[in-house]
Protein backbone atom coordinates (compact mmCIF):
# COMPACT_ATOMS: atom_id res chain seq x y z
CA UNK A 1 0.00 0.00 0.00
CA UNK A 2 2.80 2.54 0.98
CA UNK A 3 4.76 1.41 -2.30
CA UNK A 4 1.24 2.18 -4.43
CA UNK A 5 1.40 5.63 -2.58
CA UNK A 6 4.59 6.94 -2.74
CA UNK A 7 4.61 5.78 -6.75
CA UNK A 8 1.56 7.81 -7.57
CA UNK A 9 3.15 10.84 -5.56
CA UNK A 10 6.41 10.48 -7.25
CA UNK A 11 4.18 10.51 -10.57
CA UNK A 12 1.81 13.27 -9.30
CA UNK A 13 5.38 15.46 -8.42
CA UNK A 14 6.65 14.55 -11.98
CA UNK A 15 3.17 15.81 -13.78
CA UNK A 16 3.44 18.82 -12.16
CA UNK A 17 7.15 19.36 -12.45
CA UNK A 18 6.89 18.93 -16.43
CA UNK A 19 3.42 21.42 -16.29
CA UNK A 20 5.25 24.17 -14.74
CA UNK A 21 8.54 23.99 -16.61
CA UNK A 22 6.18 24.29 -20.06
CA UNK A 23 7.60 20.37 -20.46
CA UNK A 24 3.61 19.55 -21.83
CA UNK A 25 2.76 21.91 -24.43
CA UNK A 26 3.37 25.73 -25.56
CA UNK A 27 1.69 28.62 -23.83
CA UNK A 28 -0.98 30.09 -26.11
CA UNK A 29 -2.06 33.64 -26.28
CA UNK A 30 -4.70 35.65 -28.56
CA UNK A 31 -2.93 38.14 -31.18
CA UNK A 32 -2.64 41.48 -29.67
CA UNK A 33 -3.36 39.66 -26.26
CA UNK A 34 -0.47 39.78 -23.21
CA UNK A 35 1.99 37.46 -22.63
CA UNK A 36 4.31 37.29 -19.31
CA UNK A 37 7.18 35.84 -18.31
CA UNK A 38 7.92 34.98 -14.75
CA UNK A 39 11.46 34.43 -13.79
CA UNK A 40 12.36 34.41 -10.04
CA UNK A 41 15.56 35.56 -9.28
CA UNK A 42 17.92 37.06 -6.54
CA UNK A 43 20.43 39.49 -7.41
CA UNK A 44 23.05 41.25 -5.27
CA UNK A 45 22.47 44.92 -5.18
CA UNK A 46 19.78 46.86 -6.82
CA UNK A 47 17.54 44.89 -9.21
CA UNK A 48 16.27 47.86 -10.52
CA UNK A 49 19.30 48.36 -12.04
CA UNK A 50 19.80 44.91 -13.75
CA UNK A 51 19.11 44.54 -17.66
CA UNK A 52 16.75 42.30 -19.11
CA UNK A 53 15.22 42.42 -22.77
CA UNK A 54 13.68 39.15 -24.90
CA UNK A 55 13.82 38.86 -28.12
CA UNK A 56 10.68 37.12 -30.23
CA UNK A 57 10.98 35.49 -33.27
CA UNK A 58 7.94 35.12 -34.94
CA UNK A 59 5.93 34.88 -38.48
CA UNK A 60 7.54 37.86 -40.51
CA UNK A 61 9.31 39.47 -37.41
CA UNK A 62 11.70 39.60 -34.89
CA UNK A 63 10.51 41.89 -31.65
CA UNK A 64 12.67 42.68 -28.68
CA UNK A 65 11.14 43.86 -25.27
CA UNK A 66 12.46 44.85 -21.99
CA UNK A 67 11.81 43.22 -19.09
CA UNK A 68 11.87 44.93 -15.46
CA UNK A 69 11.41 43.62 -11.78
CA UNK A 70 8.45 42.82 -10.21
CA UNK A 71 9.24 42.82 -6.56
CA UNK A 72 10.02 39.64 -4.20
CA UNK A 73 12.83 38.27 -6.11
CA UNK A 74 10.94 37.93 -9.66
CA UNK A 75 12.00 39.72 -13.29
CA UNK A 76 9.13 39.87 -15.58
CA UNK A 77 8.44 40.30 -19.06
CA UNK A 78 5.53 41.10 -21.03
CA UNK A 79 4.78 40.94 -24.41
CA UNK A 80 2.38 41.24 -27.11
CA UNK A 81 2.35 39.13 -30.06
CA UNK A 82 1.14 40.67 -34.15
CA UNK A 83 0.94 38.23 -35.71
CA UNK A 84 -0.61 34.68 -35.47
CA UNK A 85 1.36 31.54 -35.86
CA UNK A 86 4.42 30.52 -33.23
CA UNK A 87 6.51 32.37 -31.33
CA UNK A 88 10.05 31.98 -29.85
CA UNK A 89 12.00 33.71 -27.41
CA UNK A 90 15.06 33.88 -25.53
CA UNK A 91 16.03 36.13 -23.05
CA UNK A 92 19.47 38.25 -22.89
CA UNK A 93 20.98 39.49 -19.14
CA UNK A 94 24.37 39.60 -17.62
CA UNK A 95 22.37 37.61 -14.77
CA UNK A 96 23.07 33.99 -15.68
CA UNK A 97 20.05 32.96 -13.82
CA UNK A 98 18.02 35.23 -16.38
CA UNK A 99 20.03 35.01 -19.22
CA UNK A 100 19.36 32.73 -22.67
CA UNK A 101 16.00 32.00 -20.94
CA UNK A 102 14.31 30.02 -23.93
CA UNK A 103 10.55 29.26 -24.91
CA UNK A 104 7.84 29.40 -27.54
CA UNK A 105 4.23 30.23 -27.51
CA UNK A 106 1.16 30.20 -30.07
CA UNK A 107 0.01 33.17 -31.23
CA UNK A 108 -3.92 31.90 -31.96
CA UNK A 109 -6.97 34.18 -33.17
CA UNK A 110 -8.14 36.94 -31.63
CA UNK A 111 -11.43 36.23 -29.00
CA UNK A 112 -14.66 38.02 -29.89
CA UNK A 113 -13.86 41.15 -27.67
CA UNK A 114 -10.30 41.30 -29.37
CA UNK A 115 -10.39 44.39 -31.27
CA UNK A 116 -6.40 44.62 -31.69
CA UNK A 117 -4.14 47.36 -29.83
CA UNK A 118 -5.09 50.98 -29.59
CA UNK A 119 -3.74 53.33 -32.43
CA UNK A 120 -3.28 57.50 -32.06
CA UNK A 121 -5.34 59.72 -33.99
CA UNK A 122 -4.51 63.21 -34.70
CA UNK A 123 -6.94 65.92 -33.80
CA UNK A 124 -7.12 69.73 -35.00
CA UNK A 125 -8.84 71.99 -32.50
CA UNK A 126 -8.26 73.53 -28.73
CA UNK A 127 -10.51 76.49 -28.91
CA UNK A 128 -10.81 79.06 -26.29
CA UNK A 129 -12.71 82.05 -24.80
CA UNK A 130 -13.28 84.13 -22.30
CA UNK A 131 -16.34 84.53 -20.37
CA UNK A 132 -16.99 87.49 -17.78
CA UNK A 133 -15.31 84.96 -14.85
CA UNK A 134 -13.66 82.42 -16.74
CA UNK A 135 -11.38 81.20 -19.11
CA UNK A 136 -13.39 78.11 -21.29
CA UNK A 137 -11.37 75.33 -22.89
CA UNK A 138 -12.94 73.05 -25.47
CA UNK A 139 -11.23 70.25 -27.40
CA UNK A 140 -12.95 69.35 -31.00
CA UNK A 141 -12.49 66.07 -31.88
CA UNK A 142 -12.35 66.27 -34.89
CA UNK A 143 -10.23 64.11 -36.88
CA UNK A 144 -7.89 65.23 -38.93
CA UNK A 145 -8.61 65.14 -43.02
CA UNK A 146 -6.55 63.56 -45.74
CA UNK A 147 -5.30 65.70 -48.53
CA UNK A 148 -6.30 64.18 -51.63
CA UNK A 149 -3.80 64.35 -54.38
CA UNK A 150 -4.46 65.21 -57.84
CA UNK A 151 -2.11 63.37 -59.95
Amino acid sequence: MIELLMKYCCSFLLLLLLGISGGFAQDKVECWGRYEISLPAKVKGNPFDIELTATFSGPDTTLTVRGFYDGNDTFKIRFMPVSQGVWSYVTQSEIPVLNKVKGRIECIAPGKGNHGPVKAVSYTHLRAHETGRNLVCRLLLEKKKKKKSHI
